[in-house]
């Protein structure tokens, strides 16, 4: 297998050229990773190479794919968590890259890669990818691949989403999926806090976590963790440190020595238009000294916001960007497109390039300028700042600081750290700012008091584990204290989208818009992320008339741009000027909101999703105060599916999509889109209109329909007959003769004046693909046998107790709930509501149901009519079969010794209810007893579904389960059968 520097200038490659090798201190942590014990800590300098860490963890994991499970130094999961949103899509953007490398080296035996990309894929077994890139997300599920427990991957995400999914508590994460999160983020997983100064509660925790994990009494994969920055604020032992070493130092040279100066500013009061003047004084000064590149880094977005638009009317002949954390990826992504090559291949720009940032722009971007502007603020954060300044150290590098007092992010230390500046002053009045002197710079103000996180008590943390139900609200403990620390104000963030096509005025509107979010969900790209008390501000603003909304812009806008700046906070009175409907999707729910008051319906990892008409964003950036239509930037190209990364994408058909079409194409589209969704043809016809738009929409893209995901595309309409329609559109003034076929005349496509003026209607074309668990699932595929599924997912099981290399009670544990996981579904009410609403003498037990999940009115007429009661869980009586069978030898091949409190336990859980205690049942149907009979497993049920309750057993066993095998640990155990069952559901066992 190659070595690292060989690996690392491989995966690098640019244009067919190799890319340049890893600096020493890289490729000795890399070693030492495949090879020993991981560092605590890595210390680098700004612009020494931290993100390559990931680079030598994957490398390392292959080199250890060949070892046990229990003695691997790296997980197969990487997290990698930075406090700042923008960062983590950069990080991202590297990680995906490297995982299509790995993907195709695995393709290609003459790869310099491929036994690097075998090596990873190893680890699965089962051919899936050598490497999956997760990006985690409040609201957006994470891909389906990485439900494979052994899948290599590695994960972008901010300090919440990866800290309150370790704590059983994951923002976005639906109820049934907590507990499996919290085993895939503490089992099996190296944690890299990059810049961790920034988070040391959080860091505190993870550690508690990690020390409480190796008292288990059950061995399995680790968690470790990796603090990375530049300025460390723990003291550790040197071997517990990697860092730059002598033989870096020639290497990183410029970067280290590169000239740097800097001068101090003083507006003449703290006005927010002084403030703002000497900012673009200071930019306009370097601009006529001939930068080419000025960056200026503020200390609110507000701030940046304001600044941005100054630029726009008093620099007319500047380029301008703006980098903040509410942005949406989609814009940061084009406006880094457009100038990728001057911010970081140092080209020159055709005209100067000004950029106005947040703390976005201190860390971990690999931006470099020739001049910056900044406000003053911390040492710590300043330092940062400047690492981007003459980065490369090629050129000279010239700074402003301007002093900001105004600031409570920085008030603690902001006075300290100017006088620390002004101590620094030469005789010309600047500052040596290069790293080598600051560096070496004498009485550098100590970092701000850092807040301590609370004790991870066990009774926090047996409050923790109780995910369904949860606690009352009282005694659910509060994850973000373990986050910010004891004292921090509570936040966590929501996300915003703006949809063109969310119509509201007639009838069916909510009917509509379910069916449209459900198609054709929200993607990452589309999303703001907000801190709850900045979205709440943001929906107040938007509702109140214009001379009101400035009162709003400090809620909305003035913080810091870090994660965590904004929680419940209060909201001045404001006079609603007008009202709106919004969408807000909290897992599977699809909740209706009318907005009328500052107290919104919000919780952490919800996704709003706004009508565009109402404004709110404008020029790149949230904008409160802004009025005009938000552009949608999702209906004008594929999108893939946010249930199922990977797989074939969805087409939002709406306006921006059908205006990149000359007229002729688009007429015919919608001829074929109006037959599609009539009511008056019958099926057959309607799904070959279908195919026939994807076709046409195709050959107008000079594509090919397989190219599109779109050969096979169906529409759902009997689910969505009152959601998809067409958008509105010009009314056609005759089709084309020589264009047009002759089984579509003009009346096919007649959009009626009503439509014409309704803004947004779409229509969305879905893939025909496999059907997955949990997701829709047609009436044309037959449902797998209580047999046949109940023994495909223990062999799956089988696999990942090997794979794990679990001791061997308890993989015949994990097997034998395999196997009778789902007896319960044997209740004649569960198998009359399968089959529509009864069930015929000698039918075979089916595990799924004959007309899917995707017909939710056949759902309710084949529960109205089987007599199934409202939550009846068949877990509950699968336990209570599997009791029975084990005291009548009802078990074949039963091992002896089996544990048998964590084998109900895991039979209980599988669906991650009932964690501790199950939910009553109530309506319905009569109980009446009945035989289960599945994979060599064979007892009775009584269907009454209240046996859990019996003396508190349920309850107890969970405990117990809890205390022997550890929180983590026992829900890892429980992860591994919800993962067998999930995804041999969703290959249609």
């Amino acid at each position: 297998m190659i070595d690292f520097t060989k690996f690392f200038s491989a995966a690098h490659a640019r244009d067919g050229r190799p890319g340049p090798p890893p600096y020493p201190w890289q490729a000795e942590l890399a070693h030492r990773l495949a090879t020993a014990t991981p560092p605590r800590a890595i210390v680098a300098p700004t612009g020494g190479g931290k993100t390559a860490t990931i680079d030598a963890l994957i490398w390392a994991l292959a080199h250890q794919s060949g070892r046990s499970a229990l003695l691997r130094t790296v997980g197969v999961r990487t997290v990698w968590a930075i406090d700042r949103r923008i960062l983590v899509d950069e990080v991202h953007d590297h990680v995906s890259g490297l995982a299509l490398r790995l993907a195709d080296a695995a393709a290609e035996p003459a790869d310099a890669l491929h036994e690097i990309a075998l090596a990873l894929q190893s680890l699965t077994g089962d051919g899936s990818p050598p490497l999956v890139a997760t990006r985690w997300r409040g609201g957006v599920s994470v891909d389906r691949r990485s439900w494979h427990p052994f899948q290599p991957e590695v994960i972008t995400s901010t300090v919440a989403q990866v800290g309150s999914r370790l704590l059983f508590r994951g923002y976005g994460v639906g109820r049934r999926s907590l507990s499996v999160q919290a085993a895939l983020t503490g089992v099996d997983t190296t944690i890299c806090l990059d810049e961790a100064h920034l988070v040391e509660p959080f860091r505190e925790t993870v550690e508690a976590i990690a020390a409480e994990r190796g008292r288990e009494q059950v061995a399995l994969p680790p968690l470790n963790v990796i603090t990375l920055t530049a300025t460390p604020g723990v003291m550790l032992e040197p071997a517990q440190v990697a860092t730059i070493t002598d033989a870096d130092r020639p290497l990183l040279g410029t970067r280290l020595t590169g000239t740097k100066t800097a001068t101090l500013a003083e507006p003449p009061t703290q006005r927010d238009s002084d403030r703002r003047a000497a900012l673009l004084e200071a930019i306009k000064g370097h601009l006529e000294a001939g930068a080419g590149t000025v960056a200026c880094v503020v200390n609110s977005v507000r701030t940046a916001i304001d600044l941005h638009g100054v630029i726009t009317s008093r620099l007319p002949d500047v380029a301008r960007m703006i980098l903040i954390g509410p942005q949406r990826p989609a814009d940061r992504a084009r406006l880094l497109r457009a100038h990728r090559d001057v911010l970081f291949d140092r080209a020159v720009p055709s005209k100067p390039l000004v950029i106005v940032a947040t703390q976005t722009f201190e860390v971990g971007l690999d931006a470099d300028v020739e001049a910056l502007v900044t406000q003053s603020a911390s040492a710590s954060a300043l330092v940062q700042r400047l690492g981007r300044l003459n980065r490369a150290g090629t050129r000279a590098g010239a700074a402003t600081i301007v002093r900001d007092t105004e600031s409570w992010l920085y008030a603690e230390q902001e006075p300290a750290t100017w006088a620390w500046l002004r101590s620094l002053e030469r005789a010309d009045g600047t500052i040596d700012v290069s790293v080598n002197a600051l560096a070496k710079a004498p009485g550098r103000p100590p970092a701000a008091t850092i807040r301590r996180a609370p004790a991870l008590t066990a009774e926090v943390v047996d409050r923790l584990v109780q995910t369904e139900p949860r606690p009352a609200t009282l005694d659910d403990p509060d994850v973000d204290a373990f986050l910010r620390g004891a004292q921090a104000e509570p936040a966590a963030d929501v996300m915003v989208a703006w949809r063109q096509d969310l119509r509201d005025e007639e009838s069916d509107a909510a009917a509509y818009r379910e069916a449209l979010l459900r198609l054709a969900p929200p993607q990452p790209d589309e999303l703001v992320t907000l801190s709850i008390g900045r979205a709440r501000a943001l929906l107040a603003a938007l509702k109140a008339a214009p001379g009101q909304r400035a009162k709003l812009g400090a809620k909305v806008l003035d913080e810091p741009d870090v994660e965590g700046a904004s929680g419940e906070t209060g909201l001045p009175n404001v006079t609603p000027d007008r009202s709106f409907g919004y969408v807000v999707l909290r897992g599977d729910e699809h909740l209706e909101c009318a907005h009328s008051g500052p107290d919104e319906p919000l919780r952490p990892g919800d996704v709003v999703v706004l009508p565009s008409w109402v404004g709110g964003y404008a020029d790149g950036a949230l904008a409160h105060a802004s009025a005009a239509p938000v552009a949608d930037v999702g209906q004008d190209r594929l999108a893939a599916s946010s249930k199922n990364h990977g797989s074939p994408p969805f087409w939002r058909l709406g306006p921006a999509a059908l205006d990149m079409l000359s007229p002729s194409p688009r007429r015919r589209i919608l001829a074929a889109a109006a037959r599609a969704t009539s009511d008056a043809a019958s099926s057959e016809e309607r799904a070959t209109a279908t195919a026939k738009v994807a076709t046409l929409l195709a050959g107008a893209l000079d594509r090919e329909p397989a190219d599109l995901g779109l050969a096979e595309a169906v529409l759902d309409v009997r689910r969505v007959t009152a959601a998809v329609e067409l958008f509105a559109g010009d009314e056609p003034d005759g089709l084309d003769s020589e264009e047009g076929d002759d089984d579509e005349p003009a009346e096919a496509f007649a959009v009626s004046d009503h439509h014409e003026h309704v803004p947004g209607h779409v229509f969305v074309l879905v893939v025909r693909r496999r059907r997955e668990a949990d997701e829709l699932r047609s009436t044309s595929s037959s449902p797998p046998t209580l047999e046949t599924h109940a023994r495909a997912v223990a062999a799956r099981a089988a696999g990942y107790a090997k794979r794990g290399e679990l001791p061997e009670l308890i993989a015949d544990t994990l097997v034998l709930a395999a196997r009778a996981h789902d007896h319960g579904k044997s209740d004649p009410r569960m198998q009359a509501f399968f089959r529509g609403g009864s069930v015929g003498l000698g039918d075979i037990d089916l595990a799924k149901s004959t007309f899917g999940t995707a017909d939710l009115s056949a759902d309710r007429a084949a529960r109205a009519a089987a007599g199934l009661p409202r939550d009846l869980r068949h877990e509950v009586e699968s336990v209570a079969i599997l009791q029975r069978a084990l005291a009548t030898d009802g078990v074949d091949g039963l091992p002896p010794g089996l544990d048998h409190e964590l084998l109900l336990h895991l039979v209980g859980t599988h669906h991650g209810l009932g964690r501790p205690v199950p939910r009553l049942p109530h309506g319905g149907a009569a109980s009446r007893e009945y035989l289960a009979r599945a994979a060599g497993v064979a007892g009775t049920g009584s269907g009454d579904g209240v046996g859990a309750w019996s003396d508190g057993e349920w309850l107890e066993r969970f405990l117990t389960v809890t205390g022997r095998y550890g929180p983590w640990g026992s829900a890892y155990l429980g992860a591994l059968l919800v993962l067998a069952d999930r995804t041999v559901s969703g290959e249609g066992a």
